[in-house]
């Protein structure tokens, strides 16, 4: 499948894509999140179209909240591995929120429209994730939804090649590798001709 795009991609690092629909979109099939919106398809059959009232688990298998809806855990599928071959457990996904979407200008924003501070995003187990919410929000699972804001990256990978995250900076290893588990992985990217995905069977 060849897709053509209006421009190349200014880089691939989810975390500080900001106005780039080329990176955008590549980004969303080299990562995933814990859940997303469920797919539908159209009255004539013809496409598919996004429920937003409804949600799949990607990452996550099932979620849970209180009654209040301020605290909301996910249990996360067993053997799913990163496109490194590394497996994803909660740590990733703790570390993910806490320091990279922190730290960089997508996730830091999506962080503060649900009032959620880093240090109440624990791993009660190695697949079990649990967040507290200052507020209440019945619209949480829509923010992770996000391409940006809700995607999980490789923290074992990141820690290797990167070593500490720059505060609203884009990492020159980040901008142009991957560090996902979605549908697809980076197989190469020649900038000002083509980005080439293949599919991830794992």
């Amino acid at each position: 499948l060849i897709i053509a795009m209006p421009h190349d991609a200014l880089h691939l690092d989810p975390g500080t894509l900001q106005v780039d629909n080329t990176g955008f979109a590549v980004c969303s099939d080299m990562y995933e999140g814990l859940i997303d919106h469920k797919w539908i398809p159209s009255a004539d059959g013809e496409y598919l179209m996004m429920d937003a009232t409804e949600f799949e688990g990607l990452i996550a298998e099932s979620w849970e909240h209180n009654d209040n809806y301020t605290v909301w855990t996910f249990f996360l599928r067993r053997g799913l591995k990163f496109h490194s071959g590394n497996p994803i457990t909660a740590e990733d996904v703790v570390w993910t929120f806490k320091i990279y979407h922190k730290n960089l200008f997508t996730g830091s924003v999506a962080l503060g429209m649900v009032s959620l501070e880093p240090e109440n995003i624990v791993a009660l187990d190695d697949y079990t994730v649990q967040f507290t919410l200052e507020y209440p929000m019945q619209a949480f699972l829509q923010y992770e939804c996000q391409t940006a804001g809700g995607i999980i990256v490789d923290k074992d990978l990141i820690l290797e090649k990167v070593g500490e995250i720059t505060p609203m900076t884009t990492d020159p290893w980040l901008a142009k590798n991957d560090v996902g588990s979605g549908p697809y992985k980076l197989d190469h990217w020649t900038p000002g001709d083509e980005i080439v995905l293949t599919a991830f069977e794992d």
